[in-house]
């Protein structure tokens, strides 16, 4: 099953602490992407068992870049922050309890985080079968 979300992607952010309790300051973002994943998703049963997860992250390029160098660096790694390990997080918690069960399903992963003209995150779940 493929599914994409589109805009930026989005690393997960660390829990806030104030006041003597725990928030989560990208409830709304996450309320998005869920959103998006259900409508993707079509009411399917959840996955349940191990999963390969292919994930690839588009990333936008900056705006004072000229034509020129965008159109050169169109699919080349993108080697700056956000780490692809906390992009991956945002993804595999949005994804729990609409895709699968729960994000500890997946057991393999692989992908990439390139430059391209449309921002977006694109991934592909397969359902590994003993």
């Amino acid at each position: 099953m493929k599914y994409t979300l589109s805009g930026d992607p989005i690393p997960l952010a660390r829990a806030r602490h104030g006041q003597g309790r725990t928030y989560n300051a990208q409830a709304f973002i996450q309320n998005r992407c869920k959103l998006d994943l259900i409508k993707q998703h079509n009411k399917q049963p959840l996955l349940e068992g191990a999963l390969h997860l292919e994930i690839h992250f588009f990333m936008p390029m900056p705006t004072s870049w000229t034509q020129v160098k965008k159109e050169r660096l169109i699919g080349t790694p993108h080697i700056f922050k956000p780490d692809w390990s906390n992009l991956l997080k945002f993804v595999e918690d949005c994804g729990s309890g609409i895709i699968y069960h729960d994000d500890c399903l997946i057991y393999s992963v692989t992908g990439t985080k390139i430059y391209d003209w449309y921002p977006r995150t694109e991934f592909h779940l397969t359902e590994i079968k003993k």
